[in-house]
């Protein structure tokens, strides 16, 4: 599979080797009405996670993201449920995200940064009327 961004080629591979070149792991997302402190002890106990990122809500929840490199996503789901259950949290909500092609297609082409790109034939304060790019000038029937 070939990956082409602005004319360049980005990524060439097969798209099973391509998934593992993303930056992004897999992830699972929750949230949970359990403190900070606690929702790190539980996710410390579970095995498989790579890392994970805890956000304080405005309605007194915790949002969490979760990353692993584990290719079973439900199996990782199932344990965070019995490691949140076996310490009486609750989960709110949880929604597993895999890594896809279209992932990888988005992070090696997405724009940073300035993304104008200017003519040079073009000056830059004329506008796409003086460089003769009217879009509303007359074409060939």
């Amino acid at each position: 599979m070939l990956i082409i961004s602005k004319g360049t080629l980005a990524a060439f591979d097969a798209p099973d080797k391509l998934e593992k070149l993303l930056t992004r792991s897999d992830c699972i997302s929750l949230l949970t009405q359990a403190a900070a402190d606690t929702v790190d002890s539980i996710l410390g106990s579970v095995s498989g996670l790579s890392g994970w990122e805890c956000t304080a809500r405005e309605d007194g929840c915790l949002s969490v993201v979760i990353t692993t490199e584990m290719q079973d996503l439900h199996e990782v789901c199932r344990q965070l449920f019995f490691a949140f259950a076996e310490s009486g949290e609750a989960i709110l909500e949880m929604t597993a995200k895999q890594a896809n092609l279209e992932d990888v297609f988005l992070e090696l082409t997405e724009e940073t940064g300035d993304t104008r790109v200017e003519d040079e034939n073009i000056a830059p304060e004329e506008t796409d009327e003086e460089a003769g790019d009217d879009e509303s000038e007359a074409r060939p029937s």
